[in-house]
């Protein structure tokens, strides 16, 4: 994957959990409290500034109900 493709996967990734996010009625800071990261963590992560963790997309998965979550890069 090129890094190009790497950023776009990042974003749309970001976006979905985003989505989630805001179907469930969860703040970013409840999200956030489940994984044991940081608010701002969760806000890069949707805005694909940062890439999730291995761990973070399982747990987002779980909490999400989102399997298709763990399958994302």
């Amino acid at each position: 994957m090129t890094p190009a493709e790497q950023a776009l996967d990042r974003v749309r990734t970001g976006a979905r959990i985003g989505q989630l996010r805001h179907a469930h009625n969860m703040t970013a800071a409840a999200v956030a409290a489940r994984l044991g990261c940081s608010e701002s963590h969760i806000y890069n992560i949707e805005s694909g500034r940062s890439r999730a963790s291995d761990k973070h997309r399982h747990d987002l998965a779980q909490l999400f109900d989102a399997p298709d979550l763990e399958a994302a890069s």
